[in-house]
């Protein structure tokens, strides 16, 4: 009988963030991954933008499994675990960790979390409005039950007592299914097997899908890169691209198909290992050391708090030159607590500063003299972390002082380099040093160059490649480079909400049906989900200003009371213009007077038209106009 499968990426290809991919089979759905992307500018309150499941059959959708617990493939759970309350999420030990507490977190905000962007267009509104509110209020219980009855895990013996409060509160286990190196999770058409592979945060896995026959295996390798990390004392913190279970699963399988991260496939060498990145940051620890007593600063260090190798390196190096280390920035503190409930960061407790200690002290002088290794979270100069609030001069406990060095162990985002800039200016203004990954190898990026693809297309030999996670130019560059170097490989483009078929009884065929991506959901800081349409309404608010006018008109033949003359007739008032509108502001006022008297009474229409020419003339604008028109009966 034959078992076609279906392939549709929901987001993450023509872009990078919010990743989701959908695996459908006759009978039921399998999504990887539910991440969010930030917008180039936090502005009109907007902070991240999830994919739009709208297309999906949530009662077929059963699973959603997760490669990493960055946010541009875990921010989105809860939204999704929200509006499928019975999916199972399949994760490993430490993506569980940092999934627990965004659901325990998100699901008691009911009242913040959007129920208005219905995922079907059923005509029955008030009905269906009641069916989500009923949901509503049983998955609170459900959460509230969880949150009660279940204990956190006792802390690990070696959790350091100042993270302990950052474990968070845990969300039920039942949901959450474990991804370990040999499972092996069996579905009803298909198959799936977690491979591991290498990136900037613990634990990363690719998927290998295959039909029950497995006539072809698809492996969705996601981000990635080829790596083998192991700290100064050769202890192993990161597993090696898992290529032989990669290869025995797949050895018989008649078409094999690769899904290949893109992101840095223009870089033409191979990804920096984590290893590569301890000599530089020793020799600028060590540096510092030898300065003089009076010309010695602290060492600021900012950085993704995901990245745990990065931590531990950090860590090593702290010990071994008699620094100390403190957190400042609470995703960096729930980060490591995670990550030492997990096993992982070896000898923090030996090297932790704990934040109320340095505040104790209560003196910015004795502060100052401490040889720290300060972290800061907030690397691409965000305004609510705590560099961006270290170098501005609000921060009561750490202050910019000369001497002082900060490194920025990360690459910049597209988009952030202004903001970042400002950051840089301020930091010289006080006298400070910055040093940055162009200056110094300082970062390593957790996606794979030129070399990197090459390695993994030479060991798993797959005869289709299809590039995701990357713009829609670095998906077209990929492609060029698989046709140029493997002109043996068919290369497939496939963009958000495009369709590729496969049928296990005719393994030759391919299908890819081009889709029409539907627009991200906007949510806004408070959880509070957003249209594209209010996101329009306020950027044209900001950008040319906004008008309200009350008109109080009557029916013909009836009088307004005598008493209310015309003045009070209309109520104007307008937001963010140049004060001297304020000139200009009785003539209009006096039109409007003039229209509300009018025979038949003025409509919006009317009124709309007036206030477009007078700003118009005056002012070469076009605001928002809010205008409400009161009829007197």
């Amino acid at each position: 009988m034959s078992t076609p499968i279906k392939i549709m990426p929901l987001g993450g290809v023509g872009e990078i963030g919010h990743n989701m991919m959908v695996i459908k089979t006759p009978s039921e759905c399998i999504i990887v991954d539910a991440g969010i992307m930030f917008p180039h500018d936090q502005v009109y309150n907007l902070q991240y933008l999830i994919p739009n499941i709208s297309q999906l059959d949530v009662n077929l959708t059963t699973s959603l499994l997760i490669t990493h617990a960055h946010e541009d493939h875990i921010g989105a759970v809860p939204y999704l675990k929200k509006k499928i309350p019975h999916l199972k999420i399949y994760a490993s030990p430490f993506a569980r960790e940092i999934i627990k507490i965004k659901l325990a977190q998100k699901m008691l905000e009911t009242d913040k979390l959007d129920l208005s962007l219905d995922l079907s267009k059923d005509s029955n509104k008030n009905e269906e409005q009641s069916l989500l509110q009923d949901e509503n209020q049983i998955y609170q219980d459900d959460a509230q039950d969880a949150i009660e009855t279940q204990e956190s895990p006792s802390p690990s013996p070696s959790l350091s007592p100042s993270l302990q409060p950052f474990l968070g509160t845990y969300y039920s286990d039942s949901d959450l299914i474990l991804i370990e190196d040999n499972s092996h999770f069996s579905f009803k058409e298909i198959d799936i097997y977690p491979i591991r592979v290498n990136h900037s945060i613990p634990e990363t896995y690719g998927f290998l899908i295959q039909d029950k026959k497995k006539c072809y295996s698809l492996f969705y390798a996601s981000d990635c890169k080829v790596d083998n990390i192991k700290n100064e004392n050769g202890t192993i913190t990161e597993h090696d691209f898992d290529f032989k279970r990669l290869q025995e699963l797949s050895k018989n399988s008649q078409r094999k198909f690769l899904f290949l991260d893109s992101t840095d496939v223009m870089f033409e060498g191979k990804a920096l290992s984590e290893k590569d990145l301890i000599a530089p940051i020793e020799d600028i620890i060590i540096t510092e050391n030898n300065k003089d007593e009076r010309e010695r600063g602290r060492i600021f260090i900012t950085f993704f708090p995901s990245n745990i190798y990065r931590l531990q390196t950090i860590i090593d190096l702290a010990l071994k030159h008699n620094r100390k280390i403190v957190f400042y920035g609470r995703s960096l503190k729930q980060y490591a607590a995670k990550a030492q409930s997990c096993g992982y960061l070896q000898d923090l407790n030996r090297v932790l500063v704990d934040e109320d200690e340095l505040k104790s002290m209560r003196s910015s002088e004795a502060i100052k003299r401490l040889e720290l290794i300060v972290l800061l979270t907030g690397c691409q100069g965000d305004l609510k972390g705590a560099l961006n609030r270290v170098v501005s001069g609000q921060d009561p406990l750490f202050k910019i002082y000369p001497g002082d060095l900060l490194l920025f162990s990360s690459r910049t985002i597209p988009g952030n380099e202004k903001r970042l800039t400002k950051i840089y200016n301020k930091i010289y203004e006080q006298g400070g040093r910055i040093i940055t990954a162009k200056e110094k190898r300082i970062h390593a990026s957790g996606h794979g160059g030129a070399i990197d693809n090459k390695n993994i297309i030479d060991l798993y030999n797959p005869s289709d490649l299809i590039p995701i996670h990357g713009e829609t130019y670095y998906l077209y560059k990929h492609i060029e480079f698989i046709n140029k170097n493997y002109p043996q490989i068919k290369t497939h483009l496939l963009l958000n909400s495009d369709e590729l078929t496969l049928d296990s009884d005719n393994i030759d065929t391919l299908l890819i049906e081009k889709g029409t991506p539907l627009p991200p959901l906007f949510m806004l800081d408070n959880g509070i989900a957003i249209e594209k349409t209010s996101i329009n309404t306020r950027r044209k608010m900001s950008s040319n200003g906004v008008v309200f006018v009350t008109l109080l008109v009557s029916n013909p033949g009836i009088d307004i009371d005598i008493n209310l003359d015309l003045e009070n007739r209309v109520e104007l008032s307008v937001l963010g213009f140049p004060l001297f509108i304020n000139e200009y502001l009785p003539l209009l006022k006096e039109r409007l007077i003039q229209i509300s008297q009018s025979n038949p009474p003025p409509n919006k229409e009317i009124l709309k038209s007036v206030l477009k020419k007078f700003f118009k003339k005056f002012f070469e604008t076009a605001p928002v106009m809010e205008i409400h028109i009161v009829t007197l009966a």
